[in-house]
């Protein structure tokens, strides 16, 4: 059996099997893959198709319930004005085309976000339709639903259907989807339809029915753009005529950007943000500036709606005065040393935090006590603490603190430290906050990861450099960029760690990018993460940090199950230590 990757209407025909030998033998297939997917991928089975097999994938990645039957959530915003004014427009017309059938329409944004409620020929079909969480807003992405045919038609930027059994979730295994992508004029996927039946109702005229709706549609957009659009493009092209000067030009249902611009918002999120925060400001005023956050540093964002009559705003960005972030960070713990005011260091593992304690101990004895095995004998950690503050002019660091065991901290909680001769610093994680740890360090200093300080990481790579008794040796522009753009998860020690094989592998006088590790090149060319997915990798790295690498530990204290955990793992990319005996 073999499966072309161009989706025609025959081929359609010849995949739209609906019997019910052929739909349980997917239905079973299905099941195998979900209890060994890697084999199942290995050696695929015929009646599933590779499109199908890869979809199913990415559902069991991003943790649906294949036997979940929720209706899909609904997120509040939706895509596309100058889409949502099309569809309105054309909604009685894309009903007509439905006369006669039992199916229904969602047309959708490029989210798979549905657009105003579905179109069907009459009540009962729309009522079919709501039933099965066709409403406004409503989500039928992949990673929130699974396999169906719209989500799939946007993977693919092709139309595509999805056939009874093949939908991830067991509670769609009773219907037929089609997806067909809706283009912008500029060739663009700015939405999908989905073209729905019950299997019994379904028939191979479903893929050519979608696929004529969403040219309709796109020939609507295409006729907003020529009035709406012409002006905004040529107020973009007086703005961003000077080359070096980042512009964007955000409209309804475009997005035009200048070279610098694109050079500047690499990564998808950076460019949403932008584009948001550009689309709010121009909202709110003619003329509007603010700053927005990016890899490079603080940018200053200024918008200028143009004449009235043109949908959309003018963005500049042009960097601002960068602020000494890791400077403040470090002289308020020196402060809070000259001060003797206890101070409690939050952040990420590596990220530096027990380095400011040390710089600002300034040559002092500093005694370190920590939350790992030595904190198993109490008595003995306890004897150490009392012992340590009664040292003049001495340094305490207190690591992890919010890892102790509940007996030793609350020793520490009771002690008065700011009465002892010794000046006490701990460390702690960005989300510690307990009001017993606060009122017992009146000084909270946050650590920046590594990540986020792009702009540092010259000076950064230096001073590693420097540690490691090469002060003369440079990087190459190439070398660097790839450091910069790495997402550094692992924070310092995983910097040092990529310095020192280089100079290893030949780059004791020039570290050049065949002596970076290859995992750091792919790393960093890799898309970035969300802000949520880098919250979510954050905190299952905290967690299994905690459980000391005890996955079930881990998962029951986020409150996900074990799968899910060894899924995300897996995407993110996490090296797991194994459980600690």
């Amino acid at each position: 059996m073999t499966h072309p990757s161009s989706f025609t209407t025959r081929q359609f025909a010849r995949a739209f099997v609906t019997d019910p030998e052929a739909q349980g033998a997917i239905g079973r297939a299905k099941e195998r893959f979900l209890h060994d997917p890697d084999a199942v991928l290995k050696s695929p089975p015929e009646v599933v198709r590779p499109e199908i097999l890869q979809s199913w994938k990415r559902s069991l990645d991003a943790g649906v319930d294949s036997h979940g039957d929720a209706l899909p959530p609904q997120e509040r915003r939706v895509g596309g004005a100058a889409l949502q004014r099309v569809v309105e427009a054309q909604r009685e017309s894309i009903a007509q085309d439905l006369d006669g059938t039992n199916g229904w329409v969602m047309v959708m944004d490029q989210r798979c976000r549905t657009i105003g409620s579905a179109i069907g020929a009459d009540d009962d079909v729309r009522l079919t339709a709501l039933v099965g969480g066709a409403r406004h807003g409503a989500v039928f992405r992949e990673d929130t639903v699974g396999s169906n045919g719209a989500a799939v038609a946007i993977e693919r930027m092709d139309a595509f259907a999805v056939i009874g059994a093949e939908h991830f979730q067991r509670s769609t295994h009773n219907l037929v989807t089609v997806g067909a992508a809706i283009r912008d004029p500029v060739g663009r996927v700015a939405g999908v339809v989905s073209l729905n039946a019950r299997l019994a109702d379904a028939h191979p005229v479903m893929l050519p029915l979608a696929r004529g709706i969403a040219r309709t549609i796109s020939d609507g957009l295409l006729e907003i753009v020529h009035r709406g659009e012409r002006s905004l493009f040529m107020q973009f092209m007086q703005s961003a005529r000077r080359p070096s000067r980042p512009v964007l030009a955000v409209g309804d249902d475009v997005l035009m950007l200048n070279s610098a611009a694109r050079q500047l918002l690499t990564g998808r999120s950076a460019l949403d943000e932008v584009a948001l925060r550009a689309e709010a400001q121009g909202q709110s005023r003619t003329r509007s500036q603010g700053t927005v956050r990016l890899d490079g540093g603080d940018y200053e964002l200024r918008t200028q709606r143009p004449p009235s009559g043109t949908a959309g705003v003018i963005a500049k960005l042009a960097r601002a005065h960068p602020r000494p972030e890791t400077i403040s960070e470090l002289s308020r713990v020196q402060r809070a040393r000259a001060d003797g005011i206890p101070a409690l260091i939050r952040g990420e593992h590596g990220s530096g935090r027990a380095w400011m304690v040390h710089h600002a101990a300034d040559g002092c004895p500093v005694t370190e006590l920590a939350a790992g095995e030595e904190a198993d004998d109490g008595e003995r950690w306890c004897d150490r603490l009392q012992r340590a503050l009664a040292v003049p002019e001495a340094v305490v660091l207190i690591r992890d603190i919010d890892r102790l065991p509940e007996r030793l901290r609350a020793v520490v909680l009771r002690t008065p430290l700011s009465r002892g001769e010794a000046w006490v610093a701990a460390t702690a994680a960005t989300d510690a906050s307990d009001a017993e740890l606060l009122d017992s360090f009146p000084v909270v200093v946050e650590r920046s990861p590594l990540r986020q300080r792009r702009d540092e990481m010259p000076q950064l790579i230096s001073a590693v450099l420097a540690d490691l008794e090469a002060p003369q040796t440079r990087v190459t522009p190439e070398a660097l960029s790839i450091l910069i753009r790495h997402p550094w998860h692992g924070n310092f020690p995983r910097l040092r760690s990529v310095l020192a094989t280089a100079l290893a592998s030949g780059g004791r006088r020039q570290i050049e990018l065949t002596h970076l590790p290859s995992s750091v090149i792919t790393e960093a060319s890799a898309p970035r993460l969300s802000p949520v997915d880098d919250a979510r990798r954050r905190l299952l790295v905290e967690a299994l940090r905690a459980s000391g690498g005890d996955r079930e530990a881990a998962a029951a204290s986020l409150g996900i199950s074990r799968a899910t955990v060894y899924r995300q793992l897996k995407r993110f990319g996490i090296r797991a230590p194994g459980r600690r005996r």
